[in-house]
């Protein structure tokens, strides 16, 4: 899916992407999708690939 933001000067295009951004890390092994400090979400490369929903965690 492509999403086109488009914008007048200065009306919060960068705010939007910053807001839709995911921050997602995908390691090697079948880790459960968990939730560091940072607010990165942490996952396993099988679950990762074997669940549709994996990205709405």
């Amino acid at each position: 899916m492509i999403k086109l933001i488009t914008g007048i000067r200065r009306c919060g295009k960068a705010f939007l992407l910053f807001v839709l951004f995911k921050k997602i890390v995908i390691v090697n092994g079948t880790k459960k999708p968990w939730r560091n400090d940072e607010g990165f979400v942490i996952m396993g490369m099988k679950y990762f690939l074997l669940n549709a929903n994996s990205l709405e965690f």
